[in-house]
């Protein structure tokens, strides 16, 4: 990305209200620099500017909307989807470049789609491919949900969700979706593509 580029922009689908969350805070020191004397704002009423004052070879983050933070909403009140915008600028070196690295699942357990798993399975896990932040977005809801307790990461690769699954039952969830993206890699707070999540337990 050149970085002479002084906004950043997000387009809505609908009108919106007045509202804005960019979530400065969880992007740490990847949110880029707003010049001074510069707010972000609505150009119209579908898209918001953010004025930023970028450097060459470094990597930025914008985050907008999270689970506690969702001021970004259209004039129907509902929320926008959490999303998340990544870039390096020209001249950024390689280990730099390595922070857009999106994270892949190497592992699921029971593995995505199976048939048979054992009802009394306790836990559900995910590793991905890249050390992960550790925030997580296990989705879903409802009878094919398998609820248990408190979710937690073993290590920086694999999260673990604790569950209380029933014989002969059909389970659908996902690991991050469009609404919401918090399983992202350590490096540069990517999430990796949303993947739906299936699997049966046997009689």
């Amino acid at each position: 990305m050149d970085p002479a580029l002084t906004e950043v922009t997000f387009t809505f689908d609908r009108d919106m209200s007045e509202d804005i969350s960019w979530t400065r805070e969880f992007n740490g020191p990847y949110f880029p620099p707003t010049p001074e004397a510069q707010r972000a704002n609505w150009r119209d009423r579908r898209t918001c500017v953010l004025p930023v004052k970028l450097e060459a070879g470094q990597y930025y983050r914008v985050e907008i909307n999270r689970t506690d933070q969702q001021d970004f909403r259209g004039k129907d009140g509902r929320a926008a989807a959490q999303s998340v915008l990544y870039f390096t600028t020209q001249g950024a070196s390689e280990a730099m470049k390595a922070k857009l690295t999106k994270p892949r699942i190497v592992c699921l357990v029971p593995p995505n789609g199976a048939t048979e798993v054992e009802p009394d399975l306790n836990e559900l896990r995910v590793t991905f491919d890249v050390p992960m932040w550790k925030g997580y977005s296990w989705t879903g809801g409802g009878d094919q949900y398998p609820y248990g307790g408190k979710v937690h990461w073993l290590d920086d690769y694999t999260c673990v969700l604790p569950v209380a699954l029933k014989p002969d039952h059909q389970y659908n969830l996902g690991i991050n979706s469009v609404a919401a993206v918090n399983f992202q890699s350590a490096a540069g707070r990517v999430p990796p593509d949303p993947v739906e999540y299936t699997f049966k337990t046997r009689r």
